[in-house]
């Protein structure tokens, strides 16, 4: 686990000097745009340039990132979820915005995010899940009531 917040930190030093970096996708949680194995580079990008839709990255604490779609900005605070998720992630401070995915490959070859996600079905995407998240917030609500 050192080892992986070591690489964390490094890899969070080359994006605060304006570096892209790419990582590979651990999870299924982006299925199906990403799979585990495809690549991700990963861009600086300021946190006013964000629009409900992309994707972005977080820095975890422990070392490690996460891929997940932006569904909103409240403030300094950022909401993402995963595309095969069944809800949206807690709110996450920005201090750990580590950048925006600018481009993807699978086996070597590129994926087109754009061709696959244009902004309006991204936006319309991350409303679902918002909503979604919502829905089922309120179904458990409802069962403790």
């Amino acid at each position: 686990m050192q080892g992986q917040a070591v690489a964390g930190e490094l890899l969070q030093i080359a994006l605060a000097e304006g570096q892209r970096v790419r990582l590979r996708v651990a999870s299924g949680s982006m299925w199906p745009l990403l799979r585990p194995g495809d690549q991700v580079e990963v861009t600086p990008v300021p946190l006013a340039d964000l629009r409900p839709g992309a994707l972005v990255v977080r820095a975890v604490p422990d070392g490690s990132f996460v891929v997940h779609r932006l569904l909103g900005l409240q403030g300094e605070t950022i909401i993402t979820g995963g595309d095969a998720l069944p809800r949206a992630d807690p709110p996450w401070p920005a201090d750990q915005l580590a950048g925006r995915v600018s481009a993807a490959w699978r086996g070597g070859r590129p994926i087109r995010l754009a061709a696959r996600w244009p902004r309006p079905l991204g936006r319309l995407l991350a409303g679902w899940l918002r909503l979604r998240s919502l829905a089922g917030r309120l179904c458990r609500w409802m069962k403790h009531k």
